[in-house]
């Protein structure tokens, strides 16, 4: 309630009781509204979308033991593999790319030489139920090397050859006491040819 002056057409000045209200901002309820709206919002979005598309690069795993003793020595220098995922939004941003999982199984490799091993993918565990789905890779097999592993011991001998040095230029070298041979280890096909 507020109390105003007021004129009549004579001039005179009358007190009157006004029942005019104040505008006021009520900004915190206005606030609250607003960051209300936008949680809705960021909700609503996360729910509807269900064909998103996302890509991961996960490492390459291997699994299982080569049989007869055999060692892997070389692959096709593949360490990482990139994953096409679609599912929904909430379901994308629920994971990462180490929720993934990506490996080769060694273990039926059991003679010496080169093998063609299918990658096998995997969903994050815990999304069974959920719409995610591995679309495809960007390689779906790797070749891996398999031999036994060797070892060969190559004399250690020192020549000077050709070395072009300034006159009055001296250089000198020093084996460690008993070291007179290199030892060589690898895959056996290859270190017998040594």
């Amino acid at each position: 309630v507020d109390f105003k002056k007021e004129y009549d057409e004579h001039g005179k000045e009358s007190v009157v009781i006004s029942d005019s209200r104040k505008i006021r901002l009520d900004l915190i309820p206005r606030i609250m509204c607003l960051l209300l709206a936008v949680i809705i919002w960021i909700y609503c979005v996360n729910i509807t979308e269900d064909d998103v598309v996302a890509t991961f690069t996960v490492k390459l795993g291997i699994v299982g033991e080569m049989q007869n003793g055999l060692e892997m020595y070389t692959s096709s220098n593949v360490t990482e593999v990139t994953l096409t995922v679609q599912g929904t939004n909430r379901d994308i941003n629920k994971y990462t790319a180490s929720d993934y999982s990506a490996t080769i199984d060694v273990s039926n490799i059991d003679s010496v030489g080169w093998s063609n091993l299918k990658i096998i993918t995997a969903k994050p565990k815990g999304s069974e139920n959920s719409k995610l789905t591995i679309l495809n890779t960007n390689i779906d097999s790797v070749t891996v090397y398999a031999d036994y592993s060797g070892e060969v011991h190559v004399p250690l001998s020192i020549r000077e050859g050709s070395i072009n040095k300034p006159e009055n230029y001296n250089f000198s070298y020093m084996l460690e006491d008993g070291v007179d041979s290199i030892l060589i280890t690898g895959p056996k096909t290859l270190i017998e040819q040594v």
